[in-house]
């Protein structure tokens, strides 16, 4: 890997995985800053990646956030985001030799290189805290501007809780198209697992205009036929559905208690109206004790 100062620095790792396809496109990229919480991020990348038969794209980024906290690039910052890199390389080695892998070094803030980054790519991983230019993930406006803005589905992981494969995937639902590409995503990545998935959808008397006989009635046979679909596209795989009179932020973090992750829709409505962009979507990112998967409503990869 070579150094330099002012521009960014790329890296091939040696081996390529004998599944990967030069120009096929499939990438997942994650951000790293040498932190415990960006191993795990790094480690759980490199699982998406190899299942995905993708090229890894490990992100390093020298500048805090947001940009102006610095006006020039020194060689310290260049050194240490050098000796980030390098240890990023020695962990996609020692996670998978045959990971074809690559580490770019950027001057950018670190959200706009993730969030451009994520243009094209299949995810965008990240930690839910971090170091230097990653300092204040999911708490911090990092994390946030990556789910508001990446073009592709964006992970966040939590340290040691449930990043494993095996785990039942929980994904909410209220009918809008936003969970509908929610579930689907939910669904293959359920398949690359091969484990199960649960699909929650919430009702709440106060949000409701009709009587709570009817809003039960109507949120359990539309979360029942979007099991049925799902079982009939996906022969062999496991769909459970639920429906839960509750407020969807505590209805979605109550069910990933005993999940391995949480998948959500960057828009939607009813119990879940305003994802990400209003109270729901952010207190997933603030509170589940799982990984959180927030699925953009423009995604097509």
């Amino acid at each position: 890997m070579s150094r330099t100062r002012g521009s960014a620095a790329e890296s091939t790792a040696p081996a390529r995985a004998q599944n990967f396809r030069p120009g096929s496109g499939h990438r997942v990229v994650v951000g790293y800053d040498g932190s415990k919480e960006a191993d795990v991020a790094l480690e759980q990348a490199a699982k998406e990646a190899k299942a995905r038969c993708a090229q890894l794209e490990v992100i390093v980024s020298w500048r805090y956030w947001p940009a102006k906290s610095i006006t020039m690039v020194t060689p310290d910052f260049a050194h240490d985001a050098q000796a980030i890199a390098d240890k990023a390389a020695d962990q996609c080695r020692s996670i998978d030799a045959d990971l074809a892998s690559r580490i770019r070094i950027s001057p950018e803030p670190a959200p706009l290189q993730l969030v451009g980054a994520s243009v094209g790519a299949d995810l965008l991983v990240v930690g839910q805290r971090g170091l230097g230019a990653f300092t204040g993930m999911v708490l911090g406006s990092v994390s946030q501007y990556c789910a508001h803005h990446a073009s592709c589905p964006v992970m966040v992981t939590r340290d040691g809780n449930g990043d494993g494969d095996g785990g039942q995937i929980v994904v909410g639902f209220d009918g809008s198209e936003g969970s509908r590409r929610a579930l689907a995503w939910g669904a293959e990545e359920a398949i690359l697992r091969s484990c199960p998935i649960r699909v929650v959808s919430a009702w709440f008397g106060a949000e409701v205009f009709v009587t709570p006989s009817e809003a039960e009635e109507v949120t359990r046979t539309d979360v029942e036929e979007v099991g049925a679909d799902l079982r009939r596209e996906r022969p062999g795989i496991h769909v459970t559905t639920e429906v839960v009179e509750a407020r969807a932020a505590s209805a979605l973090i109550a069910a990933c208690r005993d999940a391995s992750m949480l998948v959500v829709g960057s828009r939607g409505r009813g119990g879940f109206r305003g994802l990400l962009l209003g109270s729901v979507g952010l207190h997933c990112l603030h509170h589940a004790s799982r990984t959180v998967v927030v699925v953009p409503s423009a995604h097509t990869n």
